[in-house]
């Protein structure tokens, strides 16, 4: 891969959603376009272990309505 190029790409993890919205990756050259930030293009930060938690919860509760469904399905 070109250097250059890839340089280019790690770079743009840096960039604010405002600054980059369209990434065009033609050939070995890279063309940033710029657009106003609106309300669907905004950056969403959270701490992992917080959004973990959530993961964590949201999962044992799944698995608690899917063996209330499962245990009510097998009494019919």
């Amino acid at each position: 891969m070109d250097g250059h190029l890839s340089t280019n790409v790690n770079n743009l993890a840096y960039l604010s959603s405002n600054q980059l919205t369209k990434l065009y990756l033609h050939g070995h050259r890279t063309v940033i376009m710029n657009q106003k930030q609106a309300h669907w293009n905004y950056q969403v930060r959270a701490p992992f272990r917080k959004v973990m938690a959530w993961d964590a919860l949201f999962f044992v509760l799944g698995i608690g309505v899917g063996a209330g469904i499962g245990a009510f399905l097998a009494t019919l």
